[in-house]
């Protein structure tokens, strides 16, 4: 999966992390 804002690629726990902060 790609972060749109980082543009880098992040996988599903990092992107749980990042809606929940």
């Amino acid at each position: 999966m790609i972060d749109p804002v980082a543009g880098e690629i992040i996988d599903q726990k990092d992107l749980a992390q990042r809606l929940l902060a």
